[in-house]
């Protein structure tokens, strides 16, 4: 049991960076060491296998339980649910937070976070068994594929939201929930800062700001209420057919990329490596505390996305999150140690 309590805690803090836009929740189960296993797993999960699970659901009968039992473990599912458990917690009880701190505390936010992963970059970089010319090639490849799809988006990303019809708002939903989670599972790109420069984190928020209030008859702040001006267009029962299919969209877009990724492991694993270590290097681009001011007459929100990034004046504001970045990255520091030295006492 204690086992699958530390995959829920790991589990918990992909979950906050899923939430982020800027970190992904891959960085984290590479940093956490669970990436691989991951990987696998979700590859794991086949037509096949779930069809065993449905034939076997009588766990009563003793023949069906054991390969109910059996098929579970084929799929990792024990640790695929403990980490799901922990993502759902996190992603739940941080979604009103982290943004509040972004919008509100921008460069201290994103210092705190780049300085807790700075340091973390050594613990995918120790796995690469082999460091020769294609690998250290591929870490720049990696870096600069992510750096300049950054720039990019930065560049076409627009700073309102168009109201559309619903079979609209399902396709680009739908691509964008496809797009989105095959980010998330890359280290380097965040799939929230995706869904933020393709205009929908915003219709997502609001989609399910609509159902709390209109289901769980909750109250919600400023910010949430200007995201749910986006979609008051939208009735009740849209509003959950467009969050399930984003969901559906979810699912199909982490089933193909993780075949992708697990294929590329196995062929090349070094350089595979290599090239997501690369992607994560990329954080110090993409999370870089120093933004362009706000142009005035313009959502915070919207402006993020497509905010440049800046040398800052030596300000208090400035001396404030440098200090902040030094303060998470000591704390990650002692962290990447502790797990290094745990890793070698058990092998």
């Amino acid at each position: 049991m204690i086992q699958y309590f530390k995959i829920y805690i790991k589990g918990m803090c992909m979950g906050v960076a899923d939430v982020i836009p800027g970190i992904s929740g891959g960085t984290l189960a590479l940093m956490l060491g669970v990436y691989e296993r991951l990987i696998g797993a979700i590859k794991s999960i086949t037509p096949k296998s779930i069809l065993k699970l449905l034939k076997n659901i009588q766990i009563w009968k003793s023949e069906d339980r054991k390969e109910f039992n059996s098929t579970l473990k084929s799929i990792d599912a024990f640790f695929l649910v403990a980490l799901g458990a922990g993502i759902f917690t996190a992603v739940l009880s941080t979604s009103s937070i982290i943004p509040f701190l972004i919008m509100d505390y921008t460069s201290f936010t994103y210092a705190c976070f780049l300085g807790l992963i700075a340091p973390s970059i050594y613990i995918p970089w120790r796995l690469i068994k082999h460091k020769g010319l294609p690998q250290h090639l591929a870490i720049f490849i990696g870096l600069g594929l992510t750096v300049g799809m950054s720039i990019l988006m930065k560049e076409n990303a627009s700073t309102t939201v168009e109201t559309k019809p619903f079979l609209q708002m399902a396709g680009i939903l739908f691509i964008s929930a496809i797009i989105a989670i095959s980010a998330m599972i890359l280290p380097g790109i965040s799939g929230s800062f995706i869904l933020m420069i393709l205009g929908q984190y915003i219709v997502v928020t609001g989609l399910i700001a609509r159902l709390k209030v209109d289901i769980l008859k909750r109250e919600i702040n400023e910010r949430k209420l200007a995201a749910l001006k986006h979609v008051e267009h939208i009735s009740t029962v849209e509003s959950i057919l467009l969050l399930g299919i984003f969901t559906i969209g979810c699912v199909i877009g982490i089933l193909i990329m993780s075949r992708i990724i697990h294929f590329a492991l196995q062929k090349a694993h070094d350089t595979t490596m290599a090239f997501l270590t690369g992607m994560i290097c990329s954080s110090f681009y993409v999370l870089w505390p120093f933004k362009e001011s706000v142009p005035e007459g313009i959502d915070k929100a919207q402006w993020l996305k497509k905010a440049g990034n800046i040398i800052p004046d030596m300000s208090q504001g400035t001396y404030i999150a440098i200090g902040i970045f030094a303060t998470s990255a000591i704390i990650s520091v002692l962290l990447v140690r502790y797990s290094i030295k745990t890793e070698e006492s058990k092998a």
